[in-house]
């Protein structure tokens, strides 16, 4: 999988240097282009792996609360750090800090719980 990534990348890469030089507008849709094929072959793996962490959530060591948060958590930090790519390579750095900082934001709130989970935890151990 990982090779066709990079051929896929590779290929982006150079469909979007050609177009810059000669049709600049369309260099930014050859990226997202390039992006989006990428992402549609990893979901693949993606999927696997949501399988396994579902498996161990339905194994009753892990509270379904807390292993959605877990997941969305994990889904979040990955959108948010492919979005703020797109915006670091089309030159919108300002941009790409505002998705992070959202990311973060958003991934704090979700933890809460789990932070509240273990700190319940924490003190019924040491009663």
């Amino acid at each position: 999988m990982i090779f066709k990534v990079i051929g896929i990348a590779l290929i982006g890469v150079l469909t979007v240097t050609a177009l810059r030089q000669v049709k600049p507008e369309l260099a930014i849709f050859a990226g997202v282009a390039a992006s989006v094929v990428i992402i549609l072959e990893v979901m693949g793996e993606v999927t696997q792996i949501i399988s396994v962490f579902q498996g161990v959530g339905e194994g009753g060591e892990v509270t379904n609360g807390i292993f959605k948060s877990i997941t969305k958590i994990i889904g979040i930090g990955y959108i948010t750090e492919y979005s703020a790519s797109i915006c670091e390579d089309y030159g919108s750095q300002s941009i790409a800090k505002k998705v992070q900082l959202a990311g973060k934001v958003s991934i704090f709130g979700l933890a809460i719980p789990i932070i509240l989970s273990i700190i319940d935890a924490v003190g019924l151990l040491l009663k």
